[in-house]
């Protein structure tokens, strides 16, 4: 590849192997990102709290848990958490 003056960049070889290196990493990263994501889910977490508690059990108190692990709990182990925290004394308690 010669430009109009017939001078090869000195910057070729380092730009073609930066641009490698970009498409190397961005399709490792588009093939096994879901991967790694599935491995650090709570899901196994939720899980195992919906096998260790009472069938009919809709609701549960917590303290200390985020909204994303609040989150993770209603939608996989659909119970609902109730944080101890922010319980005003007019709200409904758990049951």
């Amino acid at each position: 590849m010669v430009d109009p003056q017939g001078e090869r960049s000195v910057f070729r070889s380092v730009t073609f192997w930066a641009a490698g290196i970009t498409l190397l990493w961005g399709l490792a990263m588009t093939l096994i990102l879901s991967w790694i994501d599935y491995g650090k889910s709570y899901r196994t977490v939720a899980q195992a709290l919906k096998q260790n508690i009472p069938a009919d059990t809709r609701c549960i108190e917590s303290r200390g848990l985020g909204e994303a692990q609040r989150a993770v709990f209603d939608y996989h182990a659909e119970v609902v958490t109730q944080r101890l925290e922010r319980n005003a004394e007019d709200a409904a308690p758990c049951s």
